[in-house]
């Protein structure tokens, strides 16, 4: 079982988008504030060496969080594992 981030909210579904590229995170957040604009944003540190950032907000039931993890399935991993502990 999966421990979420203390960044995640607990109540809500979580949902973790990985993005590789920093123009693909760019997009999704564009599209959060102009769809969603009350909607508050949280910026977390996953990993400061690795430069691995995570961006919250929660959403009715949900808690959606973007990383923008670079190119490589060990980099997503490496999100993947420091976003659910």
């Amino acid at each position: 079982q999966f421990q979420e981030h203390k960044s995640m909210n607990p109540k809500l579904q979580s949902i973790l988008v990985l993005a590789a590229l920093e123009e693909e995170e760019k997009a999704l957040l564009d599209l959060l504030k102009k769809e969603l604009p009350t909607s508050s944003l949280h910026r977390t540190t996953l990993d400061s060496k690795l430069g691995l950032e995570m961006t919250t907000a929660d959403i009715k039931k949900r808690s959606v969080s973007i990383v923008k993890t670079g190119i490589g399935s060990v980099n997503a991993a490496l999100a993947l594992h420091l976003a659910y502990h």
